[in-house]
């Protein structure tokens, strides 16, 4: 008689319900990330970081004392220091203090804030040696397109803590709507700051709109404006949605200012010019400049 037996291996399991709460639960510690620089003369200010520095474990030696360093940010301004800490026998303890933080060289330039085509003005530019020696400095100015620099004092030697004036004389031929920018330089370090320039047409700016579906004869009254000096764009949308593609022009021109009065219009025109793009109605030199004015970055504010 032949006898056969099944010997296919079999597993078996026990489940057993463990509630949450019994559960251990691990995770990595997070390490706080922060730059390291080779120098601290940056050619650009650019690290506007809000947190310096955070470290959750720092022993001092027997007499309470521990030492810690880090890198400063480019921004000018006023930090505040908070240290918590328990002593080995559970005693709690907490301290806060502040510092101020400047860059070696101030520049502060006061821009008209209202110019006109054809005008003729001499700014003012206040610079500063905050450093602990005498300094001799020398400053570059970059003005926009269709701006004439007639003028402009370069060198100037301050004692530690003085501030001098420098004047640059400059000319507006058209309208604009762009920077400026002024850099001061001693020996390796350098300050530059670029500040919105923007020049409007003689004249006050007259806008006049009009919705209906009725055919009519427009007439558009223009007050007491002066002879030769008139020019005059128009503008007709099929409908309200058209209406964005008057932002086309706005998109073509070049950002300026800082994040915070950027951040209303550049984020926008992002969503427009994806719609311009997806109803082909934006050529490729159009986009390529577009695209390139809206990755110009604020790290000069």
């Amino acid at each position: 008689m032949e006898n056969k037996w099944d010997i296919t291996p079999k597993s078996y399991f026990a489940v057993e319900v463990i509630p949450a709460e019994n559960l251990t639960e691990f995770s990595e510690s997070r390490q706080f990330a922060y730059p390291e620089y080779k120098t601290t003369n940056t050619p650009y200010r650019f690290d506007y970081r809000e947190a310096l520095y955070w470290n959750p474990v720092i022993e001092t030696d027997k007499n309470g004392k521990a030492k810690i360093e880090f890198y400063n940010s480019d921004a000018s301004s006023t930090f505040r220091v908070m240290t918590e800490g328990i002593s080995g026998a559970g005693t709690v303890g907490r301290s806060e203090m502040t510092y101020a933080a400047k860059s070696m060289i101030s520049i502060d330039a006061k821009i008209p804030q209202y110019l006109t085509r054809t005008d003729q003005m001499l700014i003012p530019v206040v610079v500063k040696n905050n450093s602990p020696e005498t300094r001799n400095m020398t400053m570059d100015v970059i003005v926009p397109n269709h701006v004439k620099l007639m003028h402009a004092n370069s060198l100037i030697t301050l004692k530690p803590m003085e501030s001098g004036r420098l004047f640059v004389k400059i000319q507006t031929d058209e309208v604009v709507n762009s920077n400026i920018q002024f850099t001061v330089r001693s020996g390796d370090f350098r300050e530059t700051v670029i500040l919105p320039f923007q020049v409007e047409e003689k004249g006050f700016l007259q806008r006049y709109s009009l919705i209906n579906n009725t055919t009519e004869d427009i007439r558009i009254n223009i007050p007491e404006y002066i002879n030769g000096s008139l020019l005059s764009s128009y503008y007709v949308f099929e409908n309200a949605a058209f209406q964005m593609f008057e932002d086309l022009e706005r998109l073509k021109k070049e950002p300026y200012g800082c994040f915070e009065q950027l951040s209303s219009t550049v984020y926008p025109n992002i969503f427009i010019l994806d719609y311009l793009k997806s109803a082909k109605k934006i050529d490729t030199p159009t986009e390529t400049l577009v695209v390139k004015n809206l990755k110009k970055d604020f790290r000069n504010c």
